[in-house]
């Protein structure tokens, strides 16, 4: 059976000789092959994201087939077979593990974008926009651009990535699993519903900021990744095609 992905990728519509065949006139060849390396890690990141999505739906599916009824699914949850808790217990232990594999692969993808934009520009070659290694991040690399107005047309698409409930929802989650779980031990089942909307995952309740009395409410993870990734890949070939117009007058 074919699985779907999360999200289609739209790489092939964008050409990176432009920002490469830029970079090779102003960067060094270690920082060229950095570069590579960070253009290729975009399309992986989908990649990841697709690869775990898929594994998590034919899990579902391979669940729904061995229980097709209300009845089936009840018992594979409640059970007393010892056989049959195992196989629970692997079900909802892969789900998640999917589930969380996504959440991480998806929230390292704007800090591999704002290392494109860093080095495909040349921020590090300008004093005024140079930054330590440790902090070529997203947040920073806005923080340089803003202060040049030839950038002005690349920031309101960073912006539109990153002032976002659902991308700061991720971006807080993915964080948390540093500390904790961060999906519901126990899968939800609605019986109500027919086919894989009767599985449902939970994301937490969890605090907007470590301490604050802010909270993202819990909340179903699944069509959560679903319309982020969609959201996110979406913003990212846009800025991609906006370094190449920047470029594009200086090569």
């Amino acid at each position: 059976m074919a699985y779907r992905n999360i999200g289609i990728s739209k790489m092939e519509t964008w050409n990176r000789e432009t920002l490469l065949h830029f970079a090779q006139n102003i960067q060094s060849e270690k920082d060229i092959s950095k570069l590579e390396r960070a253009i290729s890690s975009v399309a992986e990141t989908q990649m990841l994201c697709n690869y775990h999505y898929r594994t998590l739906q034919a899990l579902l599916d391979e669940h729904m087939r061995n229980n097709p009824t209300e009845s089936c699914v009840f018992r594979s949850r409640f059970s007393g077979d010892a056989e049959a808790n195992n196989k629970d217990f692997e079900f909802i232990l892969g789900c998640r593990a999917n589930i969380i594999a996504i959440v991480r692969t998806l929230h390292s993808l704007s800090d591999i974008v704002s290392f494109v934009i860093y080095l495909g520009l040349g921020l590090n070659l300008n004093k005024s926009t140079k930054l330590p290694n440790a902090n070529i991040t997203l947040y920073h690399v806005k923080i340089k651009l803003e202060t040049h107005t030839k950038y002005m047309e690349l920031l309101p698409l960073l912006n539109r990535l990153t002032d976002n409930t659902d991308y700061k929802h991720l971006g807080r989650l993915s964080n948390q699993t540093k500390h904790s779980s961060i999906v519901r031990p126990h899968s939800h089942f609605n019986l109500k519903e027919k086919g894989i909307e009767r599985y449902q995952f939970i994301f937490e309740e969890i605090e907007t900021q470590p301490g604050s009395n802010e909270k993202f409410a819990e909340t179903s993870a699944i069509p959560l990744i679903e319309k982020e990734f969609k959201r996110q890949n979406d913003i990212v070939i846009n800025i991609l095609h906006c370094l190449d117009k920047l470029v594009s007058a200086a090569i």
